[in-house]
């Protein structure tokens, strides 16, 4: 009996190992992942990789493997990584048989071109983890197996592995890929991340994965509809109007999100972006998504209102983060809410806060650095513990144009504890005394000090406490 598989999987790699080559500097490059892999799965990690390799090299290439394991969570195979851009060259200078399997070596290096990628090193092109194969030898292995591929033949992928070449009708596709499969058991972030960091999962988002990616133009169209069609439902445009005289904010300049402010332009509205990251930004600007750069949010909505003043279109990139900004009645100081501290979903009419943790502890660690604050006991963190991965669950309402969220005395019996502790109130009176207004100061103060000070007391003898927060549409 002929064993197809076998027979399919005959291209290795070069029994040479290349020079390591050159990194360029000025590329953005991806930050470490994260997978919590044990001794053994480090060692499976590691042995997935050599798979690709000559067995006389395994012992170089088990300890490069490692300390890229340990320095990226991730085996990228640097190595492997031809020196110098990588771009999408014309057809004819690919070897192939076949012009698929040489128009598909296009597709896969411009989605690895400097000026394309996002970690153009760690082989992901778009979408902070979207990647063309997991590592550089697959990278290699696929190129080989392209220029051997036939008009009669299909590359089977799965996950950036090459699985081989398997006869097929000439009408049948050239490539068939799969990526990031997983078992529905196992189908969450920290499996995934896990089989991720062994190598035998690849993310590929929609066409990174699937090496053919065209940058914003891809869905460009789909925001302007969504934008003038959101004009017309929300601010009465006319079908025969658009968005002249009106202001569109957001964020993100990604691969994506960088189509936002081109089309805002093209729905003729003012349009103003941030973003945090300024390499994005000046790649969007160069690339022509966006029209204006600046670090000043007044020399941004200057520039918006005089757009909208004049029934101009206009795109606006801000060099910072997009957060809820307010100011008293009365006043011209602007203030800005706290960034990234929590997010919020609603489910079976429930809302649920979940708290951004990692971002409180980095908040919490600053401050205390700044003013040299006492220690803070992060085994606090305990009583939080059951509301980290669910939420924290509130009661809520709508009707008309106002909200009510209440914290029942369930929740809150629970949570109140944590305000008791001596340290938790020493970080938070010096904030709560920054943003007490001064005019009340002098009397909310003392009375929220007496509170902490008797709050044990009080909720031993407390049988039924809530906490309303009604928004009133203006």
């Amino acid at each position: 009996m002929i064993n197809l598989a076998d027979d399919a999987m005959t291209i290795k790699l070069d029994y040479e190992l290349p020079e390591y080559p050159k990194f360029e500097e000025g590329y953005r490059r991806a930050p470490r992942r994260e997978s919590h892999l044990t001794e053994a799965d480090k060692a499976l990690a590691i042995k997935n990789a050599l798979r690709y390799i000559h067995p006389d090299h395994h012992e170089q290439m088990a300890k490069e493997f490692a300390a890229e394991l340990e320095e990226h969570g991730r085996i990228y195979g640097y190595r492997f990584r031809p020196e110098g851009k990588l771009y999408g060259k014309p057809i004819d200078e690919y070897k192939g048989k076949c012009i698929e399997g040489r128009a598909i070596q296009v597709m896969i290096d411009n989605n690895l071109d400097f000026d394309v990628a996002l970690y153009p090193y760690e082989l992901v092109t778009y979408g902070e983890t979207g990647q063309v194969c997991q590592n550089w030898m697959q990278y290699r292995l696929i190129k080989k197996y392209l220029e051997e591929l036939t008009d009669e033949q299909t590359l089977v992928v799965m996950s950036g592995h090459p699985l081989g070449l398997f006869h097929s009708h000439k009408m049948a596709p050239r490539v068939i890929i799969s990526n990031g499969l997983m078992v529905g058991t196992f189908d969450d972030q920290e499996n995934f991340n896990r089989a991720a960091a062994l190598g035998v999962a690849n993310y590929g988002q929609m066409t990174a994965g699937g090496w053919m990616y065209i940058g914003p133009q891809g869905i460009v169209h789909g925001t302007f509809n969504t934008l003038l069609n959101a004009g017309r439902m929300k601010l009465g445009i006319p079908q025969n109007g658009d968005l002249r005289g009106h202001l569109f904010i957001s964020s993100g300049l990604g691969g994506m999100s960088g189509a936002q402010p081109k089309a805002a332009e093209m729905s003729g509205a003012a349009s103003i972006i941030a973003e945090v990251d300024m390499s994005r930004i000046e790649t969007r600007h160069r690339q022509g998504w966006v029209g204006h750069v600046t670090d000043s949010i007044p020399e941004a909505f200057s520039l918006a209102h005089e757009a909208m003043d004049g029934k101009k279109p206009i795109s606006i990139a801000y060099h910072g983060n997009i957060v809820a900004s307010y100011k008293k009645k009365g006043s011209s100081e602007w203030s800005s809410s706290p960034l990234n501290l929590a997010q919020y979903y609603v489910k079976d009419n429930v809302m649920y806060v979940q708290l951004n943790i990692a971002q409180i502890l980095a908040t919490v660690e600053a401050n205390r650095s700044k003013a040299e604050m006492p220690g803070f006991d992060l085994s606090l963190i305990k009583y939080l513990a059951q509301y980290l991965s669910k939420g924290i669950p509130l009661d809520y309402s709508v009707t008309g144009g106002n909200a009510r969220i209440t914290a029942n005395k369930e929740l809150l019996m629970q949570l109140l504890p944590v305000l008791a502790n001596e340290k938790i109130q020493q970080l938070l009176l010096p904030k709560l005394s920054e943003i007490i207004p001064n005019e009340i100061k002098p009397v909310l103060l003392p009375v929220v000090q007496e509170l902490f000070t008797n709050l044990p007391e009080i909720l031993e003898k407390t049988e039924d406490i809530s906490v309303t927060l009604n928004l009133l549409e203006k």
